[in-house]
């Protein structure tokens, strides 16, 4: 799940920073599903559920019931910055086999690595039942 609003530093804000500066490049067809949730919302959620659990241990799921695929949240953002023209982007295997040997050549100095490569391209929606 991408938790954005007020004071953001996580991966949303990166997002919108990186294709501001026209340096995003959405990776495959952009199919991977992301959840996201205004912070507001999740703390209510938090709150209320503090209100009406009992004491003990307790797992929660909280998700936006419909996910956003990152080629339309990627889009979005590049037409709501005023861009124009299509989000650039490249086929899957190609980025990860260019960023495998680039960190090889220049270990480390890399805008991106492997890791944060698979969670662009992992999704995090979450299947109601």
């Amino acid at each position: 799940m991408m938790v954005y609003g007020e004071g953001d530093r996580g991966n949303l804000i990166k997002l919108i920073k990186t294709i501001a500066k026209k340096r995003y490049v959405q990776i495959g067809e952009g199919r991977t599903l992301k959840s996201l949730i205004y912070s507001r919302d999740l703390a209510k959620v938090i709150l209320a559920s503090l209100e009406k659990l009992t004491k003990g241990k307790h797992i929660l799921n909280v998700a936006n019931p419909e996910a956003i695929s990152m080629k339309n949240l990627s889009c979005e953002i590049w037409y709501a910055l005023g861009h124009n023209g299509k989000v650039p982007s490249v086929p899957q295997s190609v980025l990860f086999a260019g960023i495998k040997i680039a960190d090889k050549i220049i270990p480390g100095r890399l805008p991106i690595n492997e890791e944060q490569l698979i969670k662009l391209t992992t999704e995090n929606d979450c299947k109601y039942l």
